[in-house]
């Protein structure tokens, strides 16, 4: 909860970068607990650590990074490239914290990734994408609700659409209705443009049932 004083917050810099394994992973989960993190570049550093565990947790601490200096190293980290964790870390702490000048490194990023990321870092993605308004990335939500097997990412990129996408209610919101996941047919029939009798059934319908 609270700062560490500056003092401390050096000692366990010191810590963090020359220490064992145990004591640099203990030291990078007390930096990234700082309510307005001052050494995003210690855990940055420690990516590069000589222990597996150490560098690994680096990288997980620093996705829970906040604050004005940790957008900072973000906007730094982004350009990394989506091999990169320290990159999708990046866009989660833009995510929460950005604002429209991130938007093109964040769209660059989510573009320039393979199918095979992780459902987390798709997540973020829509996240970060969602939350700062993105329009130019209407498409990216249209191919990943369409194609994504993760129903936690299609959720989200349909929650992207509803709000976004001004064809959404005439469209892929029709075919929603009858999603296999039911937040989603509740999110479609919330905002789909009524124009046929099938549509207005499926409504009824889904207003009587637990579909």
């Amino acid at each position: 909860g609270c700062a560490l004083p500056l003092a401390d917050v050096g000692v366990v810099r010191w810590v963090c970068l020359g220490g064992g394994a145990g004591d640099g992973l203990v030291s990078l989960e007390v930096l990234a607990a700082q309510v307005e993190p001052r050494e995003p570049e210690a855990i940055e550093a420690s990516t590069t650590h000589p222990d597996d565990d150490v560098r690994m947790g680096a990288r997980r601490e620093a996705h829970h990074l906040s604050g004005v200096e940790s957008l900072a190293a973000a906007r730094r980290w982004i350009a990394l490239g989506p091999e990169d964790e320290l990159a999708w870390a990046a866009m989660e702490v833009i995510g929460k914290g950005g604002g429209r000048d991130d938007i093109a490194g964040l769209r660059e990023l989510s573009r320039n990734f393979n199918y095979d990321a992780s459902m987390s870092q798709l997540c973020t993605a829509a996240d970060a994408l969602a939350r700062l308004r993105d329009e130019e990335s209407i498409p990216w939500f249209r191919d990943h609700f369409a194609s994504s097997p993760y129903s936690w990412l299609r959720r989200r990129c349909a929650t992207a659409l509803a709000d976004l996408d001004q064809k959404f209610p005439n469209t892929l919101a029709i075919e929603s209705l009858w999603d296999c996941e039911e937040e989603i047919q509740g999110l479609a029939a919330e905002v789909v443009s009524v124009s046929s009798v099938r549509i207005s059934e499926r409504l009824a319908y889904l207003s009587t049932s637990d579909a």
